[in-house]
């Protein structure tokens, strides 16, 4: 987002919504609309629309494939599965009175 804001009267704003709207969602710039009388607002996007993902690298991949087994011979699988599924049928909530 633009760390510059642009002011907008009031009567420029009312009259292209539209476009003041897409500015700020689609462009990400903020913009400050002021009254005669002093009064302002400020319109901002919330969040960017655009995914900001971190490219992957080699040795991402390289870590990844070296925790393969890590848990192997440090616990017991099936009594693992076996503990979840039990815990699954404890009820964490208090009973119901009618």
């Amino acid at each position: 987002m633009s760390k510059e804001l642009t002011h907008i009267p009031f009567d420029e704003f009312a009259a292209h919504l539209s476009d003041l709207f897409d500015r700020v969602v689609y462009e990400e710039q903020a913009v400050i609309v002021e009254r005669e009388d002093g009064t302002c607002a400020i319109f901002m996007p919330l969040h960017s629309r655009k995914m900001r993902r971190r490219q992957k690298t080699e040795a991402d991949y390289a870590a990844f494939r070296s925790s393969v087994g890590a848990w192997k011979e440090l616990v017991d699988v099936e009594k693992l599965k076996e503990d979840i599924y039990a815990s699954r049928n404890i009820s964490s909530r208090p009973p119901v009175e009618l």
